[in-house]
């Protein structure tokens, strides 16, 4: 018999569902909900942007609002420590489904198992090719230090500041690309029709919400700088700038629904220049 380990980490999961015709039956899962044994609670969305654009046309804007209103709800009430099944929701036709149990290396994996089981139209990293997610860090981190060398020009002595490890739970710690005093700031891009970005820069956000919960005291402001190619951009077609601006409507909903600011740069001196400001 060959050896293997099972994975080691634990959590329930509910999906939150909603009705989008009250009494059709039809149900469409907007959120996940995953409580981890480790103590950490979270709600993550499952529909990007784009497919509620293509579902609901000129509508999909009131289907997003639904979509964050009840995100903020739910978080709220889980980091009061609600249980699930009490939780309750902010629209009719909104509801909770059952729980599960799932196995996987954390709470992303966690989250990427139940949004696979629960929503054909969701975003999900589960069974990805090793190959598209190298590459994704490969730029992620192309940004960065561009973003890094365009400070350290002028400052030094900064250098600690970038990419630092902070324990979030046990034995798993966050990588953060710049933290300084009571801010932190991750660094990531948005490039046309590329899905993979979306879901890297979800796990972003949810590396800061983790680090300001466990940190609460000494981290108390946190952003994602997204690197955005500016309309001026060489052969940037017309459906591209729609594709990106679709995408970081979708993060920064993301990052509003937990209380972290997302902004766009068109360029890594743009972000230095903000995080100059962030220090003064």
């Amino acid at each position: 018999m060959i050896p293997f380990e099972l994975p080691d980490y634990s959590a329930d999961w509910w999906p939150i569902y909603l009705e989008p015709i009250p009494g059709s039956g039809e149900r469409l899962t907007i959120a996940v909900i995953t409580v981890g044994r480790d103590g950490q609670r979270q709600v993550r969305s499952t529909l990007p942007k784009a497919a509620l654009t293509m579902l609901y046309g000129e509508h999909s804007t009131g289907m997003m609002a639904v979509v964050v209103q009840t995100l903020e709800r739910v978080q709220r009430q889980l980091d009061e420590h609600t249980d699930p099944k009490k939780i309750t929701l902010p629209f009719g036709g909104v509801f909770l489904g059952q729980p599960r149990d799932a196995l996987a290396d954390d709470i992303n994996g966690v989250f990427d198992q139940a949004i696979r089981l629960t929503s054909s139209l969701g975003v999900t990293a589960f069974g990805e090719a090793n190959s598209r997610t190298s590459e994704v860090a490969r730029v992620f981190a192309e940004w960065s230090l561009k973003v890094r060398e365009s400070v350290l020009r002028k400052h030094a002595t900064w250098d600690e500041r970038f990419e630092r490890n902070v324990k979030v739970s046990g034995k798993k710690s966050a990588r953060i690309s710049y933290m300084h005093h009571e801010y932190a700031a991750n660094f990531g891009v948005i490039r046309p029709r590329q899905g993979a970005d979306i879901r890297a820069l979800k796990i972003k956000i949810f590396d800061l919400e983790q680090v300001r919960r466990q940190n609460p005291l000494t981290v108390r402001q946190v952003e994602v700088l997204v690197g955005v190619p500016n309309e001026a951009t060489p052969g940037l077609t017309t459906r591209d700038a729609r594709s990106i601006s679709e995408n970081f409507e979708y993060i920064y909903y993301e990052g509003r629904a937990r209380d972290i600011v997302v902004r766009k740069f068109d360029s890594p001196r743009e972000v230095a220049k903000h995080l100059v400001k962030q220090a003064a």
